[in-house]
């Protein structure tokens, strides 16, 4: 980009062309402007009624690559050429001021200020790039200002490109956070961006970072996968995580292709979620990460090569809607020494869930099974189950079998936040519940259960955990009061003065969904009357009929603590 005026588009003005510069009358003031490659002065006489014709052509060809020109003097500590025309009475953007006399031997004008007339409107085009700037200027004491010589411009990229000269590793990690598409545009900034993105460790591929607006399945597709391809092709460095998560992505044989380039690196994080379609069957070569840290797979077969030995780095494995043997999940469980969380949502293909795992601390499971065991969990601190089927009384397990109850709790000494989802409670009441367990969970601050209040059994075996964890501090029950009761009435279970306990450490109860039958309405009785520290309580019912007959008998209701409110929220 150049500035300048030929002496055909100016053939009687008072400005002369030299080498690049604009020459005005010597009353007026110099300034240096940076175009393209070359320093260029431009003389202006008062910054307040600077004239610069603004080719049109610049918001079109050239509308993203107009910086603003600064111009100042003694008067005024900035004035940028964009303020001026905006605040112009004109309403065009290349408004000028003419010279009052074309001949070049006019006399000059000595008020220091520039003659409407003093410039032709199409004989002088100023083109500032971006990023290029003025040279600051010094105030003298007088009226003239005082021109520092230019520097070069790299010595001024190097003042304001203050990003481009952080850390390799910090612009990568400011690049990982950006959407796959943002990322790669980042080339286009300047030449040194070029291929910054290119070395990002972390790939997201996913429907926020590639959007692709297309009604035809097959050409989304193919779009998709060559994108992928396009950016795996020119990344130029370690892949730490790498993320396939596309809505409209199917399983495709070209995932086998990613997987087997990226087993060849360094991979610590890998997540892998098919929406559409079947399941994706995941190449062998993905068991082959020996630095795999995370693993994340959605909607996939499992089917290990047999000489998996596991992967001895991983401490966090998530799996939904996926399928494997019984034989290989207890491999994999197994064989992986490092484990500390595991979540298993929606699974097919093994229906026991033989948990053996010395370094697991959390553990989340939904989903239709048959049985759940641990064994060397003795660090298992946070645990969520939720059995989405209802086990009948009589399933594998006599009334006088062992308990399912105290299998449960035998492996995990140290458990501190315990959630009983769905129909596990009835499953956990199955054999012979006893009043307490023989070992107390001291360390359990949190319980949430989901209770029929119509079962007997599960009454059982939700007491039995609150006599047996003397630490609580938060109770949540969820009530069922859809199903009836069974295994024997429940009337005055909760009265009974056998089953008096202390929770000396209860502060918070929530229960959701009581209609206000008596089996509830017990429950909230034993708690209130035996929690002396309880600070809140607040009651959902399922539906808001009845609920101020429900409100004056939660009022009678003695409390332990005298600090205790009961709240009763309506829907």
């Amino acid at each position: 980009m150049d500035c300048g005026v030929s002496a055909s588009e100016a053939p009687n003005s008072s400005m002369k062309i030299e080498a690049g510069k604009v020459s005005m009358p010597s009353s007026s003031k110099e300034i240096w402007i940076l175009i393209g490659l070359r320093w260029c002065s431009l003389y202006v006489t008062n910054s307040k009624d600077v004239g610069v014709s603004v080719n049109k052509t610049l918001s079109s060809a050239m509308s993203g690559e107009i910086d603003k020109l600064l111009v100042m003097d003694s008067q005024d500590n900035g004035v940028s050429i964009n303020e001026i025309l905006n605040s112009s009475s004109s309403n065009e953007m290349d408004s000028v001021f003419k010279p009052s006399s074309s001949n070049e031997n006019d006399p000059v004008n000595t008020d220091n200020s520039i003659n409407e007339n003093s410039l032709e409107s199409d004989q002088f085009t100023i083109f500032v790039s971006v990023n290029k700037t003025l040279k600051s200027y010094t105030n003298s004491g007088t009226n003239e200002m005082q021109r520092e010589p230019p520097k070069f411009p790299c010595e001024i990229d190097t003042e304001l490109d203050r990003i481009s000269s952080l850390p390799g590793h910090v612009l990568g990690q400011i690049l990982s956070l950006l959407p796959i598409r943002d990322a790669v545009r980042t080339s286009a900034l300047k030449r040194k961006w070029r291929y910054k993105w290119s070395q990002i460790p972390h790939i997201v591929f996913d429907s926020q970072g590639i959007s692709i607006s297309s009604q035809d399945q097959t050409t989304t597709k193919n779009k998709l996968v060559n994108i992928i391809d396009h950016i795996l092709l020119l990344h130029n460095g370690p892949i730490y995580k790498f993320k396939l998560s596309h809505c409209d992505l199917l399983g495709v044989s070209d995932i086998d292709r990613w997987i087997l380039h990226l087993s060849r690196g360094s991979t610590k994080e890998f997540v892998l979620e098919i929406w559409k379609g079947q399941q994706y069957k995941l190449p062998s070569c993905l068991f082959s990460f020996k630095n795999l840290v995370y693993l994340e797979l959605f909607n996939c077969l499992l089917k290990p090569p047999l000489a998996f030995k596991g992967f001895r780095n991983l401490k966090n494995l998530d799996l939904q809607h996926v399928t494997l043997a019984q034989e290989v999940f207890e491999k994999l469980i197994s064989s992986c020494a490092m484990l500390e969380r595991l979540t298993l949502i929606n699974f097919d293909g093994f229906t026991h869930l033989n948990i053996n795992a010395p370094n697991l601390q959390f553990f989340d499971v939904e989903g239709v099974f048959d049985d759940v065991s641990f064994e060397n969990t003795f660090v298992l601190a946070l645990v969520s189950i939720g059995l989405y089927v209802n086990v009948k009384n009589d399933q594998n397990v006599s009334y006088g079998s062992s308990s399912k109850l105290l299998r449960f709790f035998v492996n995990l000494p140290h458990v501190r936040r315990l959630e009983i989802q769905s129909y596990f409670l009835k499953y956990l009441a199955i054999g012979k519940v006893p009043s307490k367990l023989p070992k107390p969970c001291i360390d359990l601050n949190y319980l949430s259960i989901r209770l029929n209040f119509n079962d007997y059994e599960e009454n059982s075996a939700a007491l039995c955990l609150l006599r047996s964890c003397p630490n609580l501090q938060e109770i949540e029950i969820m009530a069922r009061p859809e199903e009836q009761a069974v295994a024997g009435p429940v009337t005055d279970f909760w009265d009974d003065d056998h089953w008096k306990c202390l929770f000396g450490q209860l502060r918070l109860v929530k229960i959701v969904g009581i209609s206000g039958i008596r089996s509830e309405l017990d429950c909230i009785k034993f708690l209130l009357s035996n929690s002396p520290v309880l600070e809140k309580m607040t009651i959902k019912p399922v539906s808001n009929e009845g609920g101020w007959e429900l409100v004056k008998q939660l009022l009678n209701f003695r409390r332990a603590s005298i600090q205790a409110e009961v709240f009763h929220l309506e829907l």
